[in-house]
């Protein structure tokens, strides 16, 4: 009898950048130290576009620095 592998289903949430920076600020309250836009992405299953822009404007407004 052979084994079926089963392939896991990825469900990608479209959101405007204004949503992910909600995320994002959440995530960062809920996750101390240093963390990766995919770690974002991957958590709330969004791409990383607007996740990328989004962090490109919470820097801008002095809400996130990048990690040294």
């Amino acid at each position: 009898m052979k084994k079926k592998k089963s392939k896991g289903i990825i469900s990608i949430t479209e959101t405007s950048v204004q949503e992910a920076k909600k995320m994002i600020e959440e995530y960062l309250n809920q996750h101390q130290g240093s963390v990766y836009p995919s770690d974002i992405a991957d958590h709330y299953g969004l791409e990383l576009e607007p996740v990328f822009e989004a962090i490109k404007q919470l820097k801008a407004e002095g809400k996130v620095k990048e990690a040294e």
